[in-house]
């Protein structure tokens, strides 16, 4: 129903959000700097809708700009930054454990945040 309201009124930021959550299975780089660009939107919505988008593409790279969020005036976009960041570090540790591992120096379980082994929660 928001949408519907938002529509009514000519608000564009439900439409920038829904092409943020389309734009994460996207693999190109472009896309990864546009979802870090959207990280500082105007509004909340597309703002919390790029972070999600960020964590799903899983690209380390965008941490610096899913830590942005972290001190946003929203709640739900700094909780959504903080999920994010969480998840991209954990991606990084695991991808300098895999590194380590091929040089045959320590790779340790990383990402254990819910406890077992290897931060999979299921």
């Amino acid at each position: 129903m928001e949408a519907v309201r938002a529509w009514k009124r000519r608000n564009p930021s439900p439409t920038r959000a829904a092409a943020a959550r389309e734009l994460a299975d996207d693999p190109d780089p472009r896309t990864g700097r546009a979802l870090a660009k959207a990280v500082s939107d105007k509004d909340w919505v597309v703002r919390a809708a790029a972070l999600e988008a960020i964590a799903k593409r899983g690209d380390p790279a965008l941490l610096e700009s899913a830590a942005q969020g972290m001190s946003d005036k929203k709640d739900i976009v700094r909780f959504s930054a903080a999920a994010t960041v969480l998840h991209l570090t954990c991606i990084a540790e695991k991808e300098k454990a895999t590194v380590a591992d091929e040089r045959g120096t320590d790779a340790r379980e990383t990402c254990s945040f819910s406890g077992r082994k290897g931060g999979q929660d299921r």
